[in-house]
């Protein structure tokens, strides 16, 4: 299958978007990743602009776990590609497919694929600026409680949310590693075991392109 997908990449592909969902509360964002090559990364990043959503770069030093992935195989290739994350997964919910749509067309218009000028996004919370991500993991198991809703600005060391027995008594508090905002609150049945990701932080980032 790799093998496939590979020659696919080489064969057929200019430029990559991968669409993927996470678990409603969450924010629709792009991630982009910049490479070794840097035409593929800045091409990335327009990508990813050219979406009209909420962009964060997805970094590998607060990210060390997210290797072997589709976008660095593309990289390798020298093919820019972004990853788009709308809500919620197993679901249709046509927001999101307005805003899948939309952001698709204005990459193709962007990439003078086809005629006409980009159309903004409607109907959500767009963060702007220079934007990366941080994870917020569960030492325990528990049941997920959240504090913060997604997109409310948090403070570093503010508690965002936290984990409860089933008993009701609090086990473990989240508290924001960073000065940032509520990404996603990516439980699947709000039940998490030990080591799993239960939020993600946006934060600015600076002297980044």
């Amino acid at each position: 299958m790799f093998t496939t997908f590979n020659q696919c990449l080489q064969q057929s592909s200019d430029y990559l978007l991968d669409f993927h969902c996470n678990p409603y509360p969450a924010m629709c964002f792009a991630l982009y990743g910049l490479s070794d090559n840097q035409e593929v990364g800045l091409k990335s990043h327009a990508l990813a602009r050219a979406f009209g959503i909420t962009t964060i770069e997805m970094r590998l030093d607060l990210e060390a776990h997210r290797t072997g992935t589709m976008m660095e195989a593309a990289h390798r290739l020298g093919k820019p590609m972004i990853v788009v994350e709308l809500f919620p997964w197993r679901r249709i919910d046509p927001l999101a497919v307005e805003v899948g749509v939309r952001g698709a067309l204005n990459v193709m218009k962007s990439l003078e694929m086809i005629v006409g000028e980009p159309e903004p996004q409607e109907g959500i919370v767009i963060l702007e600026g220079k934007l990366t991500r941080v994870e917020i993991l569960a030492n325990t198991g528990g049941i997920v409680i959240p504090v913060k809703g997604i997109d409310e600005p948090v403070s570093q060391g503010e508690i965002v949310g936290m984990l409860m027995d089933g008993y009701g008594d609090v086990v473990e508090e989240f508290r924001s590693p960073v000065d940032g905002w509520l990404l996603a609150w990516p439980y699947d049945n709000q039940a998490a075991g030990t080591g799993d990701l239960v939020a993600m932080i946006a934060l600015k980032q600076q002297g980044r392109q």
